[in-house]
């Protein structure tokens, strides 16, 4: 029995018939950002639900998504002084959004293998919810 090669598996076209190799890349790339996106979401979400009754101010929700970047900041604000509210959301931000794009980007070629796929979803996953944990203990502590 003679198997027939999918779509995916046929070579580009120089017509446009067929997906490019570039095309299949992008296509790869959009579905783990996504993918990323959803293993990621959830434990900030469940951190703020579980701690929204302790919360002084609503800003205190950004520190479900940055316990571990909180906890490395906190010494230079503490030593510089003054205000730091903004300044910590915006970097726990820039920290949470370089973990989400980063890997999916520099490991793009590579995650053509499903182990390495799905070790970056893993360790995604673990980043996120090490960082909602630690920010849960946050708000909960400043409470006790």
């Amino acid at each position: 029995m003679v198997m027939k090669p999918s779509p995916s598996d046929a070579p580009a076209r120089k017509d446009g018939a067929g997906p490019t190799a570039a095309t299949q890349t992008v296509r790869r790339t959009m579905v783990t950002l996504v993918c990323s996106l959803v293993v990621m979401l959830p434990w900030p979400v469940l951190g703020i639900l579980l701690t929204q009754s302790q919360f002084d101010e609503p800003e205190e929700a950004a520190i479900s998504f940055g316990g571990v970047t909180m906890l490395v900041l906190i010494i230079p604000a503490a030593i510089i002084g003054g205000d730091w509210g903004d300044a910590f959301i915006v970097l726990i931000a820039l920290t949470w959004g370089l973990a989400w794009l980063v890997p999916p980007m520099v490991l793009r070629r590579r995650l053509r293998q499903r182990n390495t796929w799905l070790a970056l979803l893993g360790s995604q996953c673990v980043f996120a919810f090490a960082q909602a944990a630690l920010g849960a203990m946050m708000v909960i502590g400043k409470n006790v």
